[in-house]
C-alpha cells in the first residue's frame, strides 16, 4: 500500500524508532515527528528515490503532514524526470515513456 511505503521512508530517513502503527496519515513532519529543515530536505531526497519521481520545490514545501505525501504521489502519477522521460508512478512499478 502507497500509505506504508511512505511511512517507511519517513522512518528512516528522520531515525525515527517507531513502527508503522505509530504514524498518522495526519502526523506533521515537523510539529508530530520534530523534522527540521535538513531532515525534511532527506525525507524528500528519499521519497524521490523510492518512487523515482522529482519533487519540486514548491510542491516539498507544501508536503506538510504524511497525508500530503501520499496524496501528492497518488495524484501527480507522471512527472518530468531531468532525463528528459517520463515516470509514471503505478503502485509497485514505474514505467518510463520517452516524451
Amino acid at each position: 500500500m502507497l500509505k506504508d511505503r511512505v511511512e517507511m521512508v519517513v522512518i528512516s530517513a528522520l531515525g525515527l524508532g517507531m513502527g508503522l502503527r505509530d504514524l498518522k496519515p495526519e502526523s506533521s513532519f515537523v510539529d508530530d515527528l520534530g523534522a527540521d529543515s535538513l531532515q525534511m530536505a532527506e525525507v524528500i531526497m528519499r521519497l524521490e528515490e523510492k518512487f523515482e519521481i522529482e519533487i519540486p520545490d514548491e510542491a516539498a514545501a507544501s508536503l506538510v503532514t504524511i497525508q500530503d505525501v501520499v496524496n501528492y504521489i497518488d495524484s501527480d502519477g507522471i512527472i518530468l524526470r531531468d532525463d528528459g522521460k517520463k515516470n509514471n508512478y503505478l503502485g509497485e512499478r514505474s514505467i518510463f515513456v520517452q516524451s
